[in-house]
Parts: structure tokens; sequence; C-alpha cells
């Protein structure tokens, strides 16, 4: 992540980094001093990567959908030559 700040907004902790990284794991906050279990509200800008250390320990996960050049959802692109058959999402519909 390179070097790396938490920043204090108000009552709001933000960390920036100097180099791009997906939010892998609990020990990205733990590197700049916030224990992830003692928050009641944490934010991540990542869609998947997070999932796999966070589920346990969240109430309740809130997915926010933002524009950008990759979607939440691959099924949102404008597919055009896709073999017919391919699903576009999990039990979603084939693509024709």
């Amino acid at each position: 992540m390179g070097p790396s700040a938490c920043l204090r907004i108000g009552g709001v902790r933000v960390v920036v980094t100097s180099h791009i990284a997906q939010m892998a794991d609990r020990n990205f906050y733990r590197m700049v001093g916030i224990e992830p279990e003692a928050q009641q509200i944490l934010v991540n800008k990542s869609s998947v990567h997070f999932r796999a250390d966070f589920e346990p320990i969240a109430t309740e996960i809130i997915v926010a959908v933002a524009p950008g050049a990759m979607p939440l959802c691959p099924s949102a692109l404008p597919w055009t030559a896709l073999r017919p058959g391919i699903r576009l999402k999990p039990l979603g519909p084939s693509f024709q």
C-alpha cells in the first residue's frame, strides 16, 4: 500500500494510501491503528476482496453501486460477442 495515513475528519477516520491495493483483510486497518472489531461501521472501497475476512465480524454488508469503468455486476456491460448460452450472472438468463 505504500506510505499510508489515518486522517480524522470530525468523528470519522479515513485511511489513505499512496498505492492502490485491494482491501484483502482487517490488517489493512490495523496498520494505521484502527481495530476493525471495535468499530460500529466500516466502509471499504472494494466489491469482493474484503468479504472473506470481514463477513465473520459483519452484522450486515451493504453494497453501494457507483459509476466507473467496471460495474459491480458484469451483466450491466454492453456485451455483443459472447458465445450463446453464457450466463451473465449466477442463475441469470443466458446470453442470446
